[in-house]
């Protein structure tokens, strides 16, 4: 239940689109407030309880109807464990034994899993001392690729669950992965930002929805 109230949240737009909509958004991004002239009504869409529970129902059911067919497909056809579900369960099975030399391996796991969690943890407050405010320093900040590449947000994040979450998904997983990522923020935003003043307004901050920001949630 947990889950498919965060994921529905999620895909229905509760952290981007969707309060974006409304009056007091319209205001921060530069409307003309209501009464005034040059006020543009077909730009608010107030999220209220019954626009949105509708809307709701619907992605819920989209969704759902979804998943049934790639049920049929990846689990009933191509025999596919579920990911988390089975990465779970393999990892507390081994963590556990009946005894002998099973419980020797399963204690070196244990061993190795904290000592795994507590270099992490040491590595995270490290970064933390250096970061500065806002993240403008450190190694999150770090131009990997250099400084122009830096700027599109191309660099080496140092963040150890991306490794661990890179060894365990498969590599199609990973390899589209790394092509959107390559086609967004290397080749489309790019290709956007030349368009600045032609396609939008010039001098716009990046987060504007009148500019890149727009794009960017539409895309």
């Amino acid at each position: 239940m947990t889950s498919a109230c965060y994921s529905l949240a999620g895909y229905s737009g509760f952290g981007s689109y969707l309060l974006a909509m409304g009056y007091q958004a319209y205001l921060n991004v530069g409307g003309v407030p209501q009464g005034q002239p040059g006020y543009q009504a077909d730009a608010v869409i107030e999220p209220t309880p019954q626009r949105v529970w509708p809307y709701l129902l619907l992605i819920a059911f989209a969704g759902m109807f979804a998943l049934l067919g790639l049920r049929n497909l990846l689990i009933l056809n191509w025999r596919l464990p579920y990911p988390s579900g089975s990465a779970s369960g393999y990892m507390i099975l081994s963590l556990h034994s009946q005894g002998g030399a099973e419980a020797a391996a399963a204690a070196a796991k244990v061993k190795l899993l904290a000592v795994s969690a507590a270099a992490s943890f040491l590595f995270d407050a490290f970064k933390w001392v250096f970061q500065g405010p806002s993240y403008s320093c450190g190694f999150s900040s770090l131009p990997t690729f250099g400084k122009a590449a830096a700027a599109w947000t191309w660099r080496f994040d140092f963040q150890q669950q991306y490794i661990g979450a890179g060894m365990l998904v498969p590599h199609v997983v990973a390899w589209s992965m790394m092509l959107g990522a390559v086609l967004s923020w290397g080749v489309m935003w790019p290709l956007l930002s030349r368009r600045e003043g032609d396609w939008y307004p010039a001098g716009l901050p990046s987060s504007d929805m009148r500019g890149m920001g727009g794009y960017k949630i539409t895309a």
